[in-house]
């Protein structure tokens, strides 16, 4: 049979190396070749192109196998891979000895780092780490393929082929460890930009107070002259008056005064007078003068004006506004194995239910529901066991910390969830750590259970894994792990799940959310590099419509981690809202990244402190104002929702769901921020949006603590949420208040009505009332405990002043009270409580922007804690002093005079 051209064996690579010099010089090195291989004749064509002088002239050694390597058309690879192993090697360490010099490298009094050389020998540790990942990648996917031609039957001496896979495992892992290696190169290098930079500012601070010191000594020195100054005046003033004519002293004839000394007083007097009277009335004789003048103030003054309202005014523009909140926003999460204690086993949890029914009620539709946590990653799924439990493998054998299958549920579970109000949307956690050879069934057994047994919720997506980022931590997997394995074992259970589930069901092929990440920051699990690794990537078969395994991204956070942030834990340090926003400063950054992916953002697993809360901390009324800011922050970050994490033992959680630890079930503070939410997002309608309102005019003690919004239904103004988070405890009898005035034009005569989020105080774990409302501890059903309705009419000139006491926050709503009128979402309401629309009425608008530009909202803040009389001080009197020097003086030059006059 005459030999066909695809018989032959065909490779193809590609490797790129860039060298530095001492000198910094560098040259990049670029190795393509293409090989054929015969396997009739054993023969192997090659083709090396763009090879180096260096790599051409080791081509013999490298290239010219002993007779029983040829059997395996990798054989070349092995050699080639060696080179490229030693030419990376001395890449790196090239750059390596560069930032080692610089750490070495001693500073001078006065600093003068070199950030020309830092930043390029920065570019070049970036360019090898460059090329090591791109080589890395290379070697795996030749060692892959020779994987597969060794269990082909064109094998016939294994054992060779055997220990040319071991020759290019050792390179492909040497190469890895460089690469790891390289990145230590830029951190080390980071760390010396950024010494360098502090080195020098810390200089110029130092110089900075050598100043500082300098210009108080010359004040002082200033201060002495000034004080030594006046000290002489009234004596020189009298010494004057004695060495004048008028005055004759001699030892004969002793002290005469001449007759005429009235003459000086007839000059003097009269002058001064006429001096002072000059000053006091000159602009009313040259009142032209004045006007000018006085024009040229208000000119400035009026400039002065505008520049602060400007930035005091809030104008409300839709360029501000968030995206159209959800009203599954507001939402949890519940650990896996913690599932039976929420929703009771053989029982219903009648009390967990009513509180989420409570909250569907408010927003029109149940809060989204995570079902997932880390031990999602040690669940399977087993059709036979019948029980209400979450039971023990009796015989685990995955890997990690604790087994990948640890745990196994059955149908039970499911119907478990499913006693949730219908329609709860859920996202529903798979075990990606369990690896053991059938891995795929059992993560396609517990997918096809869950989209079987839950039709009565909204089942709306699968997270694969629960923080991959932290599988080596937690042994689920060897320390070759990184973004991009993740990437190509997540594609692989999807693909199946997909196949075997979703496909037979009419499911759509995007339907996981991921990476479902914790702390991603520097690691290769963060979006962009995750959607170079192909998590995004369109998928091309039957049915999938060109979508990816992916239809929205899910990462996880925390305010506060115990054994991992770093500064004590307080509840003052909770409620100071600036934390919250320092650290959103890079998830703030990964979901605008995710935004422009097209994919929406959920923040599904949250809480003030994790994993399992603090006492004193979250479970205080103190948590509760931080968890409604956190709702409306990440409203206006267009996070699509907040899911607040919860397990049976956790203070963090809205409720505890049963009785634990000598301590009844009962309702904890942060529900009431859930109720407030969910009450503000139903009032729209489906149609809710939020804008943050700058609070840099209040006072500087509050600055830190009070947040301000914007709240919007059907394109118009509905209402302006303030948070006060200024710490005042039960303790404290006499709490002070923040005063706000609200700018409302376009409402003038309309009345807000103001709904309160309060306790007692900061500190307090019971007593919560929103909207006059409080929840049993007993079943979770809502009671009115205020009826009182407080209002406040906006006046003609459309200001409205309220108050938020310390630790309180205020919902006013324009037009009705807020949950007074029914949710709809499947009725359009264009305008909300707007301009036209009393109590209880709607208006309509033409266009959101027509709308929108009705209402400015301006703050004047006040603080009204209680009064107290200021003594006067120095310095406040030296500042009237200050103010009235000229007639001071005048009066005084008078007084001198007059003295002088009557002692003589």
């Amino acid at each position: 049979m005459p030999e066909v051209w695809w018989s032959d064996y065909y490779t193809w690579a590609y490797f790129e190396v860039k060298q530095l010099d001492a000198c910094m010089r560098y040259q990049w090195y670029k190795i393509n070749v293409f090989t054929r291989w015969i396997p009739s004749t054993k023969k192997t064509i090659i083709l090396l192109f763009d090879a180096p002088t260096l790599i051409l002239e080791r081509i013999p050694t490298l290239l010219i196998p002993d007779s029983t390597r040829i059997n395996d058309p990798f054989w070349v690879y092995a050699g080639l891979a060696a080179e490229i192993t030693r030419l990376e090697d001395s890449a790196v360490w090239a750059v390596r000895n560069q930032v080692r010099a610089i750490e070495t490298e001693r500073q001078p009094v006065k600093p003068r780092p070199n950030y020309r050389l830092l930043h390029d020998i920065a570019r070049h540790a970036i360019h090898v780490s460059e090329t090591l990942d791109v080589a890395t990648q290379t070697m795996k996917s030749i060692m892959l393929e020779h994987e597969h031609f060794i269990t082909t039957d064109s094998v016939t001496e294994k054992d060779v082929s055997r220990n040319i896979h071991r020759q290019l495992l050792f390179s492909g892992n040497m190469i890895e460890s460089l690469r790891h290696r390289s990145v230590s190169n830029e951190k080390r290098l980071l760390n010396e930009i950024q010494l360098a930079y502090n080195i020098v500012a810390q200089y110029d601070a130092g110089i900075s107070v050598e100043i500082g010191h300098a210009a108080r000594s010359d004040s002082a020195a200033m201060k002495t002259i000034s004080f030594v100054t006046l000290a002489f005046l009234p004596p020189t003033f009298i010494s004057t008056i004695f060495s004048m004519s008028f005055f004759d002293y001699s030892v004969d004839s002793g002290w005469t005064v001449s007759g005429k000394f009235w003459v000086y007083w007839a000059f003097a007097v009269p002058i001064t007078i006429v001096s002072f009277l000059v000053w006091k009335y000159w602009h009313k004789v040259f009142p032209s003068l004045r006007n000018e003048q006085s024009q040229v103030a208000r000119d400035s003054q009026e400039e002065l004006l505008n520049t602060a309202k400007a930035l005091k005014t809030r104008a409300i523009s839709a360029s501000g506004l968030s995206q159209f909140v959800p009203p599954e926003y507001a939402g949890f999460g519940i650990e896996s194995s913690n599932l039976f204690s929420f929703t009771g086993a053989s029982e219903a949890n009648k009390f967990t239910i009513q509180l989420v029914q409570n909250l569907a009620d408010y927003s029109g539709r149940p809060g989204s529901l995570r079902i997932g946590g880390n031990t999602q990653d040690n669940f399977l799924y087993q059709d036979d066991m019948d029980d209400f439990t979450v039971k023990e493998n009796p015989s685990p054998v995955g890997q990690g910390d604790y087994a990948s299958d640890r745990y196994i549920i059955g149908p039970r579970y499911f119907e478990a969830i499913s006693r949730l109000p219908s329609n709860t949307p859920i996202t529903f956690g798979l075990n990606m750590a369990y690896y053991q050879a059938d891995y795929l069934d059992q993560i396609t057994n517990m997918a096809s259970a869950a989209v079987r047994k839950l039709t009565s919720l909204d089942l709306v997506a699968f997270e694969i894994g629960n923080e991959p980022d932290l599988y080596l931590e937690n042994h689920f997997r060897n320390s070759s792990w990184t973004g991009q394995m993740y990437v190509e074992e997540r594609v692989s259970r999807a693909h199946a799940i997909y196949e075997r589930v979703l496909r037979p069901a009419g499911l759509a092929v995007d339907f996981f959310e991921g990476p479902c990440s914790a702390s991603t920051i520097g690691t290769t699990f963060e979006i962009p590099q995750l959607v170079v690794d192909g998590i995004q990537t369109d998928v091309h078969i039957q049915g999938a419509n060109n979508l990816p395994y992916l239809r929205a991204w899910n990462q996880h956070d925390y305010l506060y981690f115990i054994n991992i942030s770093d500064n004590p834990l307080t509840l003052e340090w909770v409620m100071n809202l600036d934390n919250t926003e320092t650290q959103f400063r890079y998830w703030s950054k990964q979901v605008g990244i995710a935004l422009a992916t097209g994919l929406p953002y959920h923040l599904r697993e949250m809480a003030s402190v994790g994993p399992v809360g603090g006492p004193g901390v979250s479970d205080t009324f103190g948590a509760a104002l931080w968890t409604l800011n956190l709702f409306l922050y990440g409203a206006t970050l267009n996070i699509s929702s907040v899911q607040i994490h919860m397990t049976d033992n956790s203070l963090a959680a809205p409720w505890q769901p049963m009785d634990r630890d000598g301590v009844a079930r009962h309702v904890r503070p942060s529900y009431y921020a859930f109720a407030a939410m969910a009450q503000l997002i139903g009032s729209g309608n489906g149609t809710t949006r939020v804008a943050a309102l700058s609070s840099d005019d209040v006072p500087e003690e509050y600055r830190s603590n009070v947040r301000m919004y914007a709240g919007y239904g059907g394109g118009a103004l509905t209402s302006v949420v303030i948070i006060n988070s200024k710490q005042s405890n039960e303790s404290e009898d006499r709490k002070g208040s923040l005063t706000v005035t609200l700018s409302l034009g376009g409402f003038k005569g309309q009345k807000l009505y103001l709904s309160y989020l309060t306790a007692d105080g900061a500190d307090s774990k019971n007593g919560t009332v929103w909207n006059g409302m409080r929840y049993s501890d007993e079943d979770g059903t809502p009671s009115i405990v205020d009826d009182s309705v407080q209002t406040v009419t906006v006046g003609n000139d459309g200001m409205a002043r309220v108050t938020v006491r310390d630790s309180q926050a205020m919902i006013a709503y324009i037009g009705s009270r807020l949950g007074s009128r029914q949710v709809n979402l499947n009725k359009s309401i264009t305008d909300i409580g707007g301009p036209s629309g009393g109590s209880g009425s709607t208006g309509t608008a033409s266009s959101s922007e027509s709308v929108l530009t009705k209402a400015t909202i301006t703050f004047t803040a006040e603080l009204t804690t209680t009064s107290a009389t200021m003594m006067p001080t120095a310095h406040s009197i030296g500042n009237c002093m200050v103010g009235y020097h000229v007639p001071a003086m005048l009066v005084g030059v008078l007084f001198c005079v007059l003295a002088g006059y009557v002692i003589l």
